[in-house]
């Protein structure tokens, strides 16, 4: 039976990443279920999905664990009862739970396990103490997995390198696409642009750098303000758009650095687009993506990016449609900014290099493709876990 559990660990990851994949499995007479905390209160999903399953995963690892039992006696049951052909699990603490639930089930249930990992939690700026623990525990749920999906050549060279899983079972997917016909810049006229900016107090000559992001410690938005701070131009405004429990804090500093003239709050923003149209290049000072989406909304209109050269970021960017910079420098990253305004014409042909790079890898229409691929591939195959020696595991790199 063609019949698929989509799980992550909270349901706002499956609004925003996991709606285009389950519209087409359905499309392509899939059954398809969705599993996560809190998921049956969100009653939109509903029409994207024949069953939601609401198990109590959490984010933290401390409030997780007393609930571990108990989730995995529901995930049991469920699996032997639902009898999926794939589970597809995505974010490190569903994952973990799911995959073990997975290998208790009785043969005839077992489903197979595909897990994309949307960025180690074991990388290049990581710790040493902190990136062992984390491999280590991607290394157990590796036993109960049938296929790792990778979105970034760090990750499937660290993947292959320490023998995580056997590397027939890896495969590196573009991410999860972005929608090109929403994020194009002919939507949007010079006058929209405008009565944007008006709407939100802009004045008209102000330049405009972007950082969309949730507010919190690995997303740097303390980087972005001092480097706002450091170029001393009057004529550039730094506008956040997001919420989340730094954004109190940040707000505090701003105030503290006398920045309110210069940096604007506007929380959670439905027409990213827009704001990215009427950019001069977007911010993303983060210590830690998988492949970051919004950069690609980024290169998808046109925008050139300023983004830390880490995972992820430093793919995307290979193309020439923006700037890197060291993790953890606002003033590298002030360089870059008044790079740009420096150099506005040089700065629009970087970022007009960007929507051809989407076009050709990251549209949508091309990931989803792959994903249904690498799905229609698997259900045709005997299960195959992963059959690496442990003893050949590469722990001096890590």
């Amino acid at each position: 039976m063609k019949k698929i559990l989509l799980v992550t660990t909270v349901p706002s990851t499956i609004r925003s990443f996991l709606l285009p994949l389950a519209d087409r499995l359905r499309q392509d007479k899939w059954i398809v279920h969705a599993m996560a905390s809190g998921i049956t209160e969100q009653h939109a999903l509903t029409n994207h999905f024949d069953m939601l399953w609401d198990i109590d995963f959490s984010r933290d690892p401390m409030r997780a664990i007393p609930r571990i039992p108990a989730s995995l006696r529901r995930i049991e049951q469920i699996l032997e009862k639902e009898k999926y052909a794939i589970v597809h699990t995505h974010t490190p603490i569903a994952s973990m739970m799911i995959r073990f639930g997975a290998s208790r089930v009785p043969a005839t249930a077992r489903p197979k396990v595909i897990y994309t990992a949307h960025g180690f939690h074991f990388h290049s700026e990581g710790g040493r103490l902190s990136n062992l623990m984390y491999f280590e525990a991607e290394k157990v749920a590796a036993r109960w997995t049938d296929m790792l999906l990778v979105i970034n050549e760090e990750d499937y060279a660290n993947a292959v390198k320490k023998n995580l899983i056997s590397a027939g079972r890896i495969k590196k997917i573009p991410g999860i696409g972005v929608d090109v016909s929403c994020f194009d810049p002919e939507r949007y006229t010079e006058r929209d642009v405008l009565e944007k900016q008006k709407e939100l107090g802009i004045p008209s000559e102000k330049k405009i750098f972007l950082f969309p992001a949730e507010f919190n410690p690995g997303k740097r938005h303390i980087d972005a303000i001092e480097a706002m701070e450091l170029t001393r131009r009057e004529d550039a405004s730094l506008l956040f758009a997001g919420s989340g429990k730094l954004e109190d804090a940040m707000k505090k500093y701003v105030e503290k650095r006398a920045l309110c003239g210069q940096v604007k709050f506007l929380g959670d923003q439905e027409d990213i687009p827009l704001l990215l149209k009427m950019s001069i290049a977007l911010i993303s000072p983060s210590l830690r993506e998988g492949l970051p989406r919004v950069i690609l909304e980024a290169m998808s209109m046109n925008t050139p990016v300023i983004a830390t050269d880490i995972r992820g970021s430093r793919d995307l960017l290979k193309s020439g449609c923006g700037m890197l910079v060291p993790p953890r420098s606002p003033q590298h990253l002030a360089n870059a900014m008044t790079w740009i305004l420096e150099n506005e014409e040089e700065a629009k042909q970087m970022g007009m290099k960007g929507r051809p790079a989407v076009l050709r890898t990251y549209d949508e229409e091309v990931v989803l493709a792959r994903q249904k691929q690498i799905i229609d591939e698997l259900i045709n195959e005997p299960a195959l876990r992963n059959t690496v020696d442990p003893a050949q595991t590469d722990h001096d790199s890590l």
